[in-house]
């Protein structure tokens, strides 16, 4: 049975006075588990920058989670699979009418490296992308399947638009007015930019990319089952487990407990409150619910959705809660690579070469929205230290959110760990140094 020690309580508390003392640490919580049961639990500052009436952050603080939300769509749809109702070689077209007409664009723009996007600013600007009059393009040959969505092999992509500062509204498909009458074809529209067809990467199934393809598999989970993905996923996977704080929309429950986003300024490395649209907040505007990007939960629910993996894959889930999906499928799905040399060269090209370079086995990616370590990474030691030490363990399931929120699964130790901030720009230095403190062995 894996535990923290008094010692090992002693020092997470220690780094996190250490790091909250720090005025260029956003507010955040960390909370980690093993099969058995909630080991760790923390948050540090308030909840809505220089308002200390706001509330401490803490474990039930609710966040946008943005990618994060990738992981529990790819369980719906897992749960489909299994249960008969959808299988993996689907056309998309079945479900979505749209996906009959793809479009392979032939001068796709040069990959972007994720990890510099906090970078983006007016002094440091990455090269213009290309218009889409310059751009050419072909219908595709192959027709784009379930499994295409679910390993990101379809080709869909996220247009990576440069962002010259980001104390601004977020002008992408997620915050577009959505379609009241059609919430799927809505967004749809959207993400074909003007093009005749659905704009794709490369022919689905040669490649990976990161992009839309868990909101499409959203989408296909809403026509399978004739119903909304709240109402999907608080029947299926919320209400069983108790996720009581997990949803796409701001009830009052959600709201009183929401922590407010906030921007590092370029100028002095500060915080001061955002205050502009990422998502849509009105929950009478929210008609498209994005299987991809924009659930809301906290860092309590969320550790309770990885320990449910953990006691799946170690076989000790208690007789009276109802597995989500089998074991069989956690194993040969979830925490299964899925792709050929050139998806795993796409997807450590994006990550960035520090990120890549760790372990000897690279990254991959699953068909649980998740990517895994195929290797230990190793971090150097602090001064004086005697020996490397784990940041990953080989087979590691591992994902991350836009506004800074990280999470892990470790088969191997038996942990699973979130750590959730709420901040722009993305991919924060600051905030990645905090995350691999948490995640050293």
């Amino acid at each position: 049975m894996v535990h923290l020690s008094l010692q090992g309580k002693q020092t997470l508390d220690g780094f996190i006075d250490g790091v909250g003392q720090d005025p260029s640490t956003p507010p955040f919580v960390f909370a980690a588990t093993t099969a058995d049961g909630e080991i760790y639990s923390r948050g540090n500052g308030f909840k809505n920058i220089g308002d200390t009436g706001s509330g401490l952050v803490d474990s039930d603080t609710v966040f946008w989670i943005c990618s994060q939300s990738k992981m529990i769509t790819h369980v719906a749809a897992l749960q489909l699979l299994e249960a008969g109702k959808l299988a993996l070689n689907d056309p998309v077209s079945k479900y979505l009418p749209e996906f009959e007409s793809l479009l392979v664009i032939e001068n796709f723009p040069p990959p972007v490296d994720i990890s510099t996007a906090g970078e983006m600013l007016p002094t440091n600007p990455p090269p213009p992308p290309l218009s889409l009059e310059d751009l050419k393009y072909h219908p595709a040959t192959t027709v784009m399947t379930v499994e295409h969505l679910m390993t990101y092999t379809s080709g869909l992509f996220y247009p990576f638009t440069p962002v010259l500062g980001w104390d601004q509204d977020i002008d992408n498909a997620y915050s577009a007015p959505q379609d009241e009458a059609d919430p799927a074809g809505g967004f749809i529209k959207v993400i074909k930019m003007g093009f005749p067809g659905i704009p794709l990467k490369f022919e689905p199934g040669t490649d990976w990319t990161y992009g839309y393809s868990s909101d499409i598999l959203g989408f296909v989970i809403e026509k399978v089952t004739g119903k909304s993905l709240e109402v999907n996923m608080q029947e299926n996977i919320f209400e069983p487990l108790g996720m009581t704080r997990t949803s796409f929309y701001q009830s009052p429950r959600i709201k009183e407990k929401k922590i407010g986003i906030s921007y590092r300024r370029p100028t002095d490395g500060l915080f001061q409150p955002w205050g502009h649209r990422i998502y849509e907040d009105d929950p009478s505007k929210v008609f498209a619910l994005y299987g991809g990007a924009n659930l809301l939960t906290s860092a309590r629910d969320y550790l309770t959705f990885l320990r449910h993996l953990l006691q799946l894959h170690s076989n000790t889930l208690p007789p009276s809660v109802k597995p989500l999906i089998s074991r069989e499928a956690l194993l040969d799905k979830i925490f299964k690579p899925s792709l050929g040399p050139q998806g795993q060269k796409s997807i450590e090209t994006m990550l960035g070469p520090v990120v890549a370079s760790m372990g000897s086995g690279g990254i991959q990616w699953g068909y649980g929205g998740m990517a895994l370590a195929m290797g230990d990474w190793d971090v150097e030691p602090a001064p004086g230290g005697a020996a490397k030490m784990k940041l990953r363990r080989s087979g590691t399931a591992f994902w991350s959110g836009f506004l800074n929120t990280t999470h892990f699964v470790d088969p191997t130790t038996g942990v699973a760990a979130v750590f959730q901030a709420q901040m722009l720009p993305p991919m924060d230095p600051t905030v990645l140094r905090v995350g691999v403190g948490f995640s050293v062995d």
